[in-house]
């Protein structure tokens, strides 16, 4: 069970109150591994195939402690991305890929101690470049929705080329 206390999540695998945990505020600059609550988030994109041109973002949660936890995380959008066309990814992205809600369903997931479960979004770069984005690199950041809580990660970078489909 997660209970919610401030910005502190309580995961309570016994149905007792086991520990308090608080999720660090992120760093200024982003990193593809953060550890949040003992659990580590690892973020990679790649690409899928040449064309159309199709990347996977993943976003790897690992349970480090010697108990299980359970996460609650969006049933339906569990990593969001946003592009952003600066590496230091500062104010507002160039792309969103919608998806995060408050209201949206959530499921619990249980993590096991030293288990790691993926979570994934794909991504066409023709729907990114359908936005008015100009081509070249853009550098992506994963977020991903524990309880309340928006873990950002750095997810990479891909280069967005001009080989849209014409209609």
């Amino acid at each position: 069970m997660v209970i919610r206390h401030g910005n502190c999540l309580l995961f309570d695998t016994h149905h007792r109150r086991t520990s308090i945990t608080r999720l660090r505020a992120l760093p200024k600059l982003l990193r593809s591994e953060q550890l949040a609550s003992g659990i580590r988030f690892r973020a990679s994109t790649r690409a899928m195939s040449s064309e159309p041109s199709a990347y996977l973002t993943v976003v790897a949660a690992t349970n480090l402690g010697a108990q299980p936890v359970l996460l609650e995380v969006s049933a339906s959008f569990p990593v969001v991305l946003e592009l952003y066309a600066t590496s230091p990814r500062t104010g507002e992205p160039a792309w969103s890929q919608s998806g995060f809600s408050h209201a949206a369903s959530a499921t619990l997931v249980t993590l096991a101690p030293g288990e790691t479960r993926t979570f994934e979004t794909h991504s066409l770069a023709d729907q990114i470049l359908g936005s008015p984005l100009p081509t070249g690199r853009y550098y992506i950041t994963a977020l991903i929705m524990v309880g309340l809580h928006r873990i950002a990660l750095d997810a990479g970078s891909i280069i967005l080329g001009s080989h849209r489909k014409s209609p």
